[in-house]
């Protein structure tokens, strides 16, 4: 039995240290990542430079010039940088990262992100960034650039306007102000949460309702409309 657990606690504390000791790799060119590999910090180079990953580790990823970076599957681990007009695509796999800022583009569409850090984007290189799906918790947004949200499964801790642009489509939007707390439905109809946003910060937010319920609104106008001509 001691022995078993032995080698149980041995298995644990080399699993966890593999990304510590993973080598690092720069893409200058196209690539792919996939199981069994894992990397330390990943380094996207160069205009046209596509790097799609279906499986395998990651530690840190950084991005720059025109690169692309599709994830489809596998794990990243740690801090993701997106700089000048590159463009990061998230459609499936697991992020658990300590940080993500990014001058970029960034579509999200799948997969599961959990942010322990700061999830920020910069307009410096014309940065555009949607939100279609996924399972997303951020413990704090703070959107510097363009941020559209469509979809998905949205917890956010905390949000921190930093001069950008907020767009969120939906319905059956709420903010309580005392709680400083949005709830609402998007487009897919997946409910979402914003916490700690404050009155100000509320006032920086687009909430733009989904075509159905402008129909209903227009409808419902409509009806009151003849009701008054009675």
């Amino acid at each position: 039995m001691k022995k078993f657990l032995t080698i149980l606690i041995l298995g644990v504390l080399l699993s966890c240290g593999e990304l510590a000791q993973a080598d690092d790799i720069t893409f200058t060119s196209s690539g792919t990542i996939d199981r069994p590999q894992v990397w330390g910090h990943v380094n996207v180079q160069n205009n046209g430079t596509v790097v799609n990953m279906f499986g395998g580790q990651v530690g840190n990823l950084n991005m720059y010039n025109a690169s692309t970076f599709n994830m489809s599957g596998g794990q990243i681990e740690g801090f993701i940088h997106t700089s000048n007009s590159s463009t990061f695509n998230l459609s499936g796999g697991t992020i658990e990262t300590t940080g993500f800022e990014f001058d970029g583009n960034v579509n999200i569409s799948g997969g599961n992100m959990t942010g322990a850090g700061k999830f920020a984007n910069f307009p410096a290189g014309g940065c555009v960034v949607n939100i279609t799906g996924g399972n997303l918790n951020f413990y704090s947004l703070m959107p510097y650039g363009e941020l559209n949200i469509y979809g998905g499964l949205l917890n956010i801790g905390n949000f921190g306007w930093g001069g950008g642009t907020t767009d969120i489509f939906g319905y059956g939007f709420n903010y309580d102000p005392v709680g400083q707390v949005l709830t609402g439905y998007l487009s897919d109809h997946n409910q979402f949460t914003i916490n700690q946003l404050s009155s100000f910060e509320y006032q920086h937010i687009n909430l733009i309702p989904e075509p159905a319920s402008l129909c209903f609104l227009a409808l419902g106008g409509l009806f009151l409309r003849r009701n008054c001509k009675k």
